[in-house]
């Protein structure tokens, strides 16, 4: 990966537009655009909001609003930085939030120019974040602290706003009255050292004076400072580790780690567990959504899995038990940070109302105890599993699938269903997770009922899910009993874990690569063309990150490759479109743009984007019970190395490797521990011939086994400590190398999509969606001579390298046709 050996490696710059940015701590974030003044909150509570500097010049008046002249914008993990310039200054300004304290800090350094005087404007707030209110907050000057004193008329809350040196202040009007939402106050920092420090302290007045006094402290040090840039150094070196030939790709999967870790969040009352994400306060929403969701914290903690992040894995797990609901054993849904200050699951409607969290907390558990064979762990959470199980079991109708009852929802929170194929194919799954959790434990009885439901819905799945006049699966069923019409994404767990025939999940796969679904930015979750499609819709026709990576560790997991690269790296400017590394949750399904009620910093988006790229380009998967590392690489064809770095299985620790070109692959390994079983399955060139293997010079046995799209040789192995190296060389094969369509925000869609890719014999067939007007091509590699491609262009670039030329399809300009293009070989 890049270097990491400063935190200012992973500076990023952005272009100065009105882009989110913020700085995180375990227990305070400042956040907001650069067009704007930012927030800062510590948990539940807004202290203020609005916060932006003024900048006033010598001898003038009018003050300059520094959102009007934002220079530049510069991102690291530790902090956020702006500088602003004006007509005869310079002056940086600096964001930093504590790892561990509920404070944040701005900080001002006049870079170039004549000093301005440096006032600082904000709302004060002290509010709750939604769907709490304290109803207002007291303002007071507090001279000797030099700094304001906020509090709430009900002594519930208080807060600090210290500027040492402070050369002038507003005065609020009403000291003893609650203010006004829409006043704002302003300090003059001191010009020697302009500084200022937002910081939550205890209400009760006796304890208010030895908090701010710390408070303070943290103005007059900068050892935290210090420990912010080291905790980001030495998580980078510490998790798993990615290097591939594109920077880009790097470091938006560096920043996906950055962004799991910042999104792990700590309220004083409940307790710490990953957040849904970070977005601005929106009308009575406070903020969007900075609050806890089971479902999101599960996905995350796969993220953390992929990063070998056991230990965050593991208490998300037990933040998520904490709440499960002890008499029925439903998981929750959503947990606002202000939960403790209101009757949340009595008076709110959004704590235990979906149905479909359950299920995937049984086998959510289950991949944690693969990846850590944490055996004290399962038996502390086995009582919670089992009730878990047991609630997911009342779901259960005769025909062995699950239903959702009234007043309950899906995942589908726009309609009123009955079941959801998603729903019955994370049933299937959970059964296979408990029975395997429960033959762990010990209960031999559990184990084989789990099996026996899992066999009887997967025997019933396809008959109630297939359409066959569609030949597409049912998303599910209204409560009138009617199919849901419209063609979405539901299937995508359903076909990973194989519930349909291969014909039907070929069906599938081929109609979800197509341009209906697909966009140069992601995968539309309706297709376009559905009665229900609405591309600006919140979940009827929109772009997910979540699930385009879902969809594309589908096709990598169906040995579609090409197709599941062509869909992922999609997601690669997602990272840099607006915060760094925390992804958009959703853009539009007709233009490379945020959806208006996309949330800039989606935590699940980010867990996604790593999540997709360990287990489905890079086929890792970790069973410490068995100390076992699967390995089923699918490279694209355009790279010649990559590796892995900080693979743990168990004791051991795994740096891994990879060079490929047409003739051989190499895996270089090095074990800093004791032996482990690799499981090495590497995609080699389609149509590859005479295939031998070796490792570390001696002859070793290998399979090959052959795919619809592609190839795989199969070796099972013993890796000793120390290095080895796996020798995989073949002749004659052919390797496709699909052409990027990277979309300009504002874009349309017009990049080809590859629906499938087919050897047979001595013809290479690809099938794609091309758009009438536009130049497409494909480059084929191999030692082989190509005869003709029929319609398309071929012309040789090199010694083993052709272009393809797509033909244009007959259809009007600006529209999607499809195409055949097939390519002979010589025999």
């Amino acid at each position: 990966m890049l270097s990491v050996s400063a935190a200012q490696d992973l500076t990023l710059q952005q272009p100065v537009f009105n882009y989110f940015q913020s700085a995180h701590g375990r227990r305070a974030w400042a956040a907001g655009y650069s067009k704007s003044g930012l927030e800062i909150w510590t948990g539940a509570l807004q202290i203020a909001s609005d916060v932006s500097p003024e900048f006033r010049r010598a001898g003038t008046v009018s003050a300059i609003p520094g959102t009007e002249i934002v220079s530049t914008i510069s991102v690291q993990p530790s902090h956020i930085s702006r500088v602003y310039v004006g007509p005869d200054f310079s002056v940086e300004e600096e964001v930093w939030v504590p790892l561990d304290e509920a404070a944040v800090l701005l900080s001002y350094t006049v870079r170039t120019g004549r000093a301005p005087e440096i006032i600082v404007r904000f709302r004060p707030s002290l509010n709750l974040m939604w769907p709490a209110a304290t109803g207002g907050q007291e303002s007071h000057w507090e001279p000797h602290w030099s700094g304001y004193l906020l509090d709430d008329p009900g002594r519930q809350f208080a807060a600090v706003v210290l500027a040492p040196g402070a050369n002038a202040h507003d005065e609020p009007l009403n000291v003893a009255a609650p203010a006004l939402q829409r006043e704002q106050l302003a300090v003059t920092l001191d010009p020697h050292s302009p500084r200022i420090l937002f910081a939550q302290i205890p209400a009760d007045p006796a304890n208010r004076e030895h908090a701010t006094t710390a408070a303070q402290a943290l103005l007059d040090s900068s050892n935290w400072q210090q420990e912010s840039d080291r905790h980001y150094r030495d998580l980078l070196a510490s998790e798993l580790n990615i290097d591939t030939p594109d920077p880009q790709m790097n470091r938006a999967l560096e920043w996906a780690e950055i962004a799991l870790d910042q999104d792990w969040f700590c309220n004083a009352v409940l307790g710490c567990g990953y957040i849904g994400g970070f977005g601005p306060s929106r009308r009575n929403r406070r903020p969007q959504y900075a609050w806890f969701f089971a479902g999101d914290g599960m996905v995350a903690l796969h993220g953390a899995l992929a990063a070998g992040d056991l230990t965050h894995a593991r208490d998300e797990l037990r933040f998520i038990a904490k709440y499960q609901d002890q008499q029925t054993g439903m998981i929750w849904h959503e947990l606002s940070q202000s939960a403790p200050y209101i009757d949340w699951r009595s008076k709110y409607p959004y704590m235990f109302v979906h149905a479909d969290l359950t299920y995937p907390y049984i086998s959510a558990v289950a991949d944690y105890l693969r990846a850590s064979n944490d055996s004290a762990f399962l038996q502390e959470i086995w009582p919670s599993v089992q009730k878990a199980y047991r609630y997911g079991r009342t779901l259960v109708a005769d025909d062995g699938l699950p239903r959702i009852p009234e007043g309950k929802e899906g995942a589908d929170e726009q309609d009123a269903l009955t079941d959801e194929i998603a729903l019955s194919a994370s049933w299937v799954k959970s059964c296979e997770d408990y029975a395997h959790l429960a033959e762990r434990a010990g209960d031999s009885r559990a184990t084989s009922e789990a099996r026996a439901l899992a066999e009887k819905s997967r025997a019933a799945f396809a008959a109630r899910y297939w359409d066959k006049a569609r030949k597409f699966p049912i998303q599910g069923h209204r409560r009138d009993g009617q199919a849901m019409q419209d063609r979405g994404l539901g299937a995508t767990t359903a076909v990973r874990e194989h519930l349909f025939s291969e014909s039907q999940i070929a069906a599938v796969l081929d109609q979800i690569a197509s341009w209906r679904f697909e966009t140069d930015w992601g995968t539309r979750n309706f297709a376009a063309g559905e009665p229900g499609y609405d591309p600006t819709a919140y979940a009827h026709g929109s772009v997910w990150a979540f699930g385009t990576a879902d969809v594309a560790e589908a096709y990598w997991s169906a040995h579609r490759p090409e197709i599941g690269w062509q869909i992922w790296r999609t997601l690669i400017p997602w990272s840099f479109l607006d915060s760094p590394g925390h992804i958009q949750e959703v853009m539009r399904g007709d233009t490379y743009y945020p959806q208006v009620e996309s949330v800039p910093e989606q935590t699940w988006s980010s867990a996604a984007l790593l999540i997709t790229v360990v287990r489905g380009l890079f086929g890792l998967e970790i069973d410490a019970e068995k100390n076992t590392v699967s390995l089923s690489p699918h490279l694209p064809a355009e790279w010649d190395h990559a590796s892995l770095s900080h693979v743990v299985v168990g004791n051991s620790k795994l740096d891994l490797a990879f060079e490929e070109n047409l003739d051989s692959f190499t895996l270089h390994i090095k074990n800093s521990g004791a032996a482990v079983r690799l499981a090495f399955h590497p995609q080699i060139p389609l149509g590859a011939q005479s295939v031998s293997a070796s490792m570390n010079g001696r002859t070793v046995g290998v399979q090959v086994k052959t795919n619809a799209e592609d190839e795989h040789a199969d070796l099972e192995l013993s890796i000793p400590s120390g290095e080895s190296e796996v020798a995989i060389h073949y002749q004659n094969g052919i390797e496709v190398i699909l052409p990027g369509s990277p979309a300009a925000l504002g874009a349309t869609s017009a990049g080809m999509k590859l629906t499938s890719l087919k050897l047979e014999q001595d013809v290479v067939q690809l099938d794609v969606d091309v758009m009438a007007g536009h130049d497409d091509k494909v480059e084929i590699r191999t030692r082989r001579l190509l005869r003709s491609a029929g319609a398309a262009k071929l012309r040789r670039l090199g010694k083993d390298e052709y272009e393809v030329s797509i033909p244009t399809p007959n259809v009007e300009s600006g529209s999607y046709g499809h195409e055949q293009v097939r390519i002979e070989l010589v025999h």
